[in-house]
């Protein structure tokens, strides 16, 4: 009962960022019974038979799936998002009842459209939303306007079979002409998501993007080699690797084994040891990779070692997401 009230009444999630609701609805269960109906109808006219068993069989090993004991903690602690385990059910029941002929399955179909449709809309649009759509319209629009001109040119000069080709060709003009408003804005809405004030999926992005000001000063215009650490916490945030090899990929992102032997740590057990790990073990791999900043996503024995050596390891952001720039001749010399 628990189950079925999060899955189909809407309530604020506690996964979702600003509470968004990510289950499938109250139109779900519309859609479902007029699944039935469909699939009923189709079977009895030996339509579709076997793509009738395939989908059933694959909506009904999803769910007996997702209902094993295995997986109890999505059901209850994670339920507000258990949802998006069911997308294959979900999908066969909006197939089959599509197949559902006749007004009164047009007006279900209509009724479950607008029981979900308000609960489709994004929350948390931030103020870098809506300095995007100016911008967007003066690079999109022109493009797109100037397609749609080309081809109505060739339609009237009787070569309408082709006019289709500028219309493709200025709708892809006018994505490409995109590309320099999301670089511009890209630290802004990094900066959104960390405040809690733009859309995100999961609430924990919020949490991963703390990080966004390392990310920005890292966007260097050279490539550059970034070593990487991160712990072993409960849940080490380590998606947050991705944005610092740059808006254009640029750099090389890498981490560097604190063991003796080179082996990376496959246990918090084995991580967590202090006879395993190697402060000049791993400093020579820094050396040997060429690294230029360190990077610390979490608490970790590569932070301790950093702050302990201030005359290789140069501060500049110790709180949250740390980095270092490293200064090689300075462990070289042993200063």
């Amino acid at each position: 009962m628990q189950l079925a009230r999060v899955l189909f009444v809407p309530a604020k999630s506690d996964f979702a960022a600003v509470g968004q609701f990510i289950n499938p609805g109250p139109g779900v269960l519309l859609v479902a019974a007029l699944a039935v109906v469909g699939l009923v109808s189709s079977w009895a006219a030996r339509r579709s038979r076997a793509l009738a068993v395939y989908t059933v069989t694959a909506a009904v090993l999803v769910i007996a799936s997702a209902m094993q004991p295995s997986v109890v903690t999505l059901r209850t602690v994670l339920g507000t998002s258990f949802g998006r385990f069911l997308g294959v059910p979900v999908a066969v029941a909006i197939l089959w009842a599509s197949a559902a002929r006749g007004a009164n399955a047009t007006r279900m179909l209509a009724i479950a459209l607008l029981a979900n449709v308000g609960l489709a809309v994004p929350l948390g649009w931030s103020g870098t939303d809506a300095r995007i759509v100016w911008p967007f319209l003066l690079r999109w629009l022109p493009a797109i306007l100037a397609g749609a001109l080309i081809a109505f040119v060739m339609m009237r000069l009787k070569l309408g079979r082709f006019a289709l080709v500028p219309l493709l060709l200025g709708w892809a003009a006018g994505v490409a002409a995109i590309s320099p408003v999301r670089a511009q804005l890209r630290y802004d809405y990094y900066r959104d998501a960390a405040e809690g004030r733009a859309f995100t999926v999961n609430r924990d992005v919020q949490l991963i993007t703390q990080g966004w000001p390392v990310w920005k000063e890292l966007d260097f215009e050279r490539p550059a080699v970034i070593a990487v650490a991160a712990g072993w916490g409960e849940m080490s945030p380590m998606g947050a690797r991705y944005p610092l090899a740059g808006s254009r990929l640029q750099s090389s992102v890498t981490y560097v084994p604190v063991t003796t032997n080179g082996d990376v740590p496959d246990a918090p057990q084995s991580y967590a040891n202090p006879e395993a790990a190697d402060f000049e073990a791993w400093l020579h791999r820094l050396m040997a990779r060429k690294a230029d900043v360190l990077v610390i996503l979490s608490p970790a024995i590569e932070g301790v070692w950093a702050r302990a050596h201030p005359e290789i390891f140069r501060a500049v952001r110790t709180e949250g997401t740390e980095l270092y720039r490293i200064d090689f001749a300075a462990a070289r010399t042993g200063r």
